[in-house]
């Protein structure tokens, strides 16, 4: 999982197994374990931590994967996320991946995926999310900087849904990228949250299940996820209540706090796994 070994795999034919590490997907994985209640004693952490501290460039932020992989605000977050679900930064330079994540705040208050590009949803949750797990949320957002990045969240919310971006078609996923943004910062009362749960609730297909972008869309899981995350931020009934920061339920997070204590634990359903996670 943490491996960087490159596999070329036209020279070694039937190899597609050893395809190279992703830094989301090994995010991803390592919430999906934490969710069905293991204790990762399996995942050979300091690999991992090797893995991702190798991703790191000399500006501070971290590619998607070793060889030819994009950097920017996206897997900065993903590889502090790893850290803090691993319970160990030792590995990387937490203060360039600060100085990277406040060169991408922009003139109106939001944040670029790169220094210079425009301000984004997604971007701005990753640069806030990343900021509040290492606590240093305060250390690039003063009250006024606060302010401004808080108005143009709620800005966003438009025929009830969110956009990413100004002048874009609202978009389900961004009642959870936007939502929980403000959730972090204290400010998810500011939005009207019935016309975002309105919104949210007519994009799902009561025929084939799941939810869609809009209206004139399919539904495909990742909309259907965030989505129900998005439900969750603003207190629907029947839906387990998220940790914004890092995207799992609030009780898969307390179940995260238990096995950092101590990795040695012996494997055990602490989570009741026939329920919802």
């Amino acid at each position: 999982m943490g491996s960087t070994t490159v596999i070329h795999l036209k020279n070694h034919p039937g190899c597609e197994k050893y395809c190279e590490s992703n830094v989301a997907m090994t995010y991803m994985a390592l919430c999906i374990l934490i969710t069905l209640g293991d204790n990762l004693n399996r995942v050979n952490k300091s690999a991992v931590l090797r893995g991702v501290a190798s991703l790191q460039k000399s500006d501070g932020s971290f590619k998607s994967n070793y060889e030819h992989g994009e950097s920017d605000l996206r897997f900065v977050y993903c590889s502090l996320a790893i850290c803090n679900i691993l319970n160990d930064s030792s590995n990387i330079n937490v203060n360039n991946a600060i100085k990277f994540i406040s060169k991408c705040l922009n003139y109106d208050g939001a944040f670029g995926q790169n220094p210079g590009t425009e301000s984004h949803g997604g971007s701005t949750y990753c640069a806030i999310a990343s900021l509040s797990l290492l606590n240093k949320l305060n250390l690039v957002l003063d009250e006024n900087k606060s302010k401004i990045l808080e108005r143009w969240a709620v800005n966003r919310q438009t025929n009830g849904g969110f956009q990413g971006r100004p002048n874009k078609d609202p978009d389900t996923c961004y009642s959870f990228w936007l939502g929980a943004t403000l959730s972090i910062m204290g400010s998810l009362n500011r939005i009207n949250k019935e016309r975002n749960r309105d919104f949210v609730l007519n994009n799902a297909n009561l025929l084939t299940g799941g939810f869609s972008k809009n209206m004139d869309s399919i539904p495909d899981p990742m909309h259907t996820c965030l989505s129900l995350c998005g439900l969750s931020l603003i207190g629907e009934e029947n839906l387990n209540p998220i940790n914004p920061a890092l995207n799992i339920t609030v009780r898969a997070a307390n179940y995260l706090k238990q096995i950092q204590e101590d990795y040695t634990l012996p494997s055990k359903n602490i989570l009741n796994t026939d329920a919802d996670c």
